[in-house]
């Protein structure tokens, strides 16, 4: 017994060890509602489409477009909480939380990315010694980007008009012209099935598996051009050109070479695991959108946290005695647990994440109260100490499954249909819980082991079994005299109406209002004079005048000047 207990000392010190490190490794990544972030906003070009699709298919368009730009918010970087939203007929707006590089966010969000393979006939190869462009790949390192030098002689053509200026993003006409005489591609779009980093070479490169339809047309390809010059495009942009080797027939899935980044590489696998949209997107405006509470507010909530962690654990230890110590080191424990996964995974830290952690810090105290009240019967019924242990852990256990797993089910068709502070909530949640099962059963168990085992705590009177502050006594008489709660059935039925009752009746009478959040509405935005108005004035400003259930964010134009956007419920025009 004794070489056990400390095994379990020795498990419990190293995982409290290995979160430390972790924690310390990772920053917070706060919310929109904490931070700020970015907002951008896009227009689809509806000149894409086909007459028949703006008429009965523009619905089926936007939500495509919706899903998409929602999975590249949420994959390409970590932003659990990032939100998309439709405002009218054919713009999106996107706001990143936390996120400050407005560059990086308009190459992932406005890329089309359709991914396109073509035959590029116009270059030389081994079968076109007499090809009108030779290739110079990109090797600095980070976008592979394969430019064109001409035969004849003259400049070299770049994607960009002017490579040498990174901010001018004009592109080169004669570029394009070099795509259009390759034709149409050989396959493209829904032809690509996934995307996944391939680790077989020098430095990770992007590997895209092909779907069957698009198998059997690189299949077809590479029979009927032995050796032929073989391109990769994303929007119009040149990734790889190489040439098939002898006697190779391409068939299922096709690398980028080149040197990349690693980030460029991870970054393009979840671009183009989020899939292509059907139609471009138009920037209108970028914006660094600022904090709707402040790391003021932040600093309150935490503080707020601490103490209501205070006053939970003071009341483990007056009630449980040893116990609740015990329970207070396994909950200190479960915290720093719970920070470092959150923090390891780059889980958004907003309002709704952090409500959903205090929640699954509930669920873990509940969970040592379970197992605490189950060993103090078997104490009563005269059970040994170490036999008492053991006991309450394991008859606490089955509650204990039932009560996290529900929450779990519930959290997972949070993380399922919600989307942006829901989806967040509902992470933190299903972790938080997840890892409080563990703590209050092998963290809890392993110290309460170990002190039993080492010797340290065997003293009865060191468990407060007979403190019984919270009608215990009902306890007593609980098999001699059960409440009558199936033969008093209609007393217990006119209890539960008198609870329910009330409440469809407020219902009725509009006591459920959703906001605009829920209902859509309207947004309007405009320029603010005063730099010192805050949200919360503007808010009870905008209540004030009849448009109650809106909201109000700040943001900062391109040309610094300071942006408010109201967004109100649709009564409120």
């Amino acid at each position: 017994m004794r070489s056990r207990s400390y095994l379990f000392l020795l498990l419990v010190l190293g995982l409290a060890l290995f979160s430390w490190l972790g924690f310390n490794a990772r920053k917070y990544n706060l919310g929109l509602d904490v931070q700020g972030g970015v907002r951008l906003v896009y227009e689809m070009d509806v000149t894409q489409l086909t007459p028949e699709q703006r008429a009965n298919g523009l619905a089926g368009v936007r939500s495509t477009i919706l899903h998409t730009l929602e999975d590249r918010a949420s994959g390409s970087f970590g932003a659990t909480e990032a939100t998309v939203t439709q405002k009218g007929d054919y713009q999106f707006i996107v706001e990143l939380p936390g996120f400050t590089d407005i560059n990086q966010a308009q190459k992932i969000l406005g890329t089309s990315a359709r991914i396109e393979f073509y035959s590029a006939s116009n270059v030389v190869g081994p079968k076109r010694p007499y090809g009108r462009f030779d290739i110079e790949a990109n090797d600095k390192g980070t976008e592979p980007i394969v430019s064109f030098r001409p035969r004849t002689g003259g400049d070299l053509i770049t994607y960009y008009l002017h490579p040498e200026n990174p901010k001018d993003k004009s592109l080169n006409p004669k570029y394009q012209d070099i795509l259009k005489d390759w034709g149409d591609p050989i396959l493209a779009g829904n032809d690509l099935a996934t995307a996944e980093v391939d680790q077989n070479g020098p430095t990770p490169r992007p590997l895209m598996k092909f779907s069957s339809e698009g198998t059997t047309k690189m299949e077809r390809w590479s029979r009927g051009n032995p050796e032929g010059m073989l391109a990769i495009v994303l929007d119009k942009k040149v990734l790889s050109l190489n040439h098939v080797k002898e006697g190779q027939i391409l068939k299922d899935n096709a690398v980028i070479d080149g040197t990349m980044d690693v980030e460029y590489v991870k970054s393009l696998v979840d671009l183009l695991n989020s899939g292509s949209l059907p139609v471009d997107l138009k920037q209108l405006s970028a914006e660094k959108v600022d904090p709707t509470i402040g790391k003021a507010a932040l600093t309150k909530i935490i503080s707020a946290g601490l103490i209501a962690f205070g006053v939970i654990s003071l009341f483990l230890i007056v009630y449980y005695a040893f116990p609740g110590f015990v329970a207070f080191i396994a909950l200190a424990l479960y915290v720093l647990f719970t920070l470092t996964v959150l923090k390891l995974i780059n889980a958004t830290f907003s309002l709704a994440a952090i409500a959903g952690f205090i929640l699954s810090v509930g669920m873990a105290v509940d969970a040592n109260i379970l197992i605490f009240e189950r060993f103090k019967e078997e104490m009563k019924k005269g059970r040994d100490l170490k036999k008492a242990i053991d006991l309450g852990f394991r008859r606490a256990l089955p509650a204990i499954i039932d009560s996290n797993s529900c929450t779990i089910l519930t959290s997972l068709v949070l993380l399922n249909l919600g989307t942006g502070p829901v989806k967040g909530f509902a992470t933190t949640l299903v972790i938080g819980v997840a890892i409080s099962l563990f703590t209050a059963v092998a963290v809890t168990r392993s110290l309460l082991v170990f002190a039993y085992g080492s010797g340290m705590a065997t003293k009865e009177s060191w468990y407060a079994v007979k403190r019984n502050w919270f009608g215990e006594k009902f306890e007593e008489h609980a098999d001699t005299d059960p409440l009558p709660v199936v033969q008093k059935s209609k007393k217990w039925f006119l209890i539960s109406l008198g609870t329910i009752v009330p409440g469809l009746i407020f219902i009725g009478l509009g006591g459920l209002k959703p906001n605009v959040e829920f209902r859509g509405g309207s947004e309007v935005q405009f320029a603010v004079k005063d730099p010192n108005l805050s949200s919360p004035q503007l808010t009870a400003k905008v209540e004030a005048s009849g448009m109650k259930g809106g909201s109000v964010k700040f943001g900062t134009g391109q040309n610094g000047e300071k942006i408010a956007y109201i967004s109100v419920p649709p009564e409120a025009g």
